[in-house]
């Protein structure tokens, strides 16, 4: 399961998502697909929950989709955005 960091602030401007780490001071931005991971993941999800999320609003196919949103999401973790339980 992945959820939000609470620590992560974040906005949508425009088209895009805006987000800021409070702790790191970091700023951060995602658009496109990666903003509607982050609007999934305003529950605790998991990666197949993610990945049903994103094939159900594009069309893309699943195995594609899995690659693409593993990756995504791996690398929202090792920037602390996102939290695995």
């Amino acid at each position: 399961m992945y959820r939000r960091n609470a620590d992560i602030l974040a906005a949508n401007v425009d088209d895009d998502l805006v987000m800021m780490s409070i702790r790191a001071g970091n700023y951060y931005n995602i658009g496109g697909v990666g903003t509607l991971v982050w609007e999934l993941l305003s529950q605790p999800r998991s990666l197949d929950d993610l990945i049903d999320g994103v094939v159900a609003d594009y069309d893309v196919e699943r195995e594609r989709c899995a690659a693409d949103i593993g990756a995504f999401v791996e690398k929202l973790v090792s920037l602390n955005l996102i939290e695995s339980t």
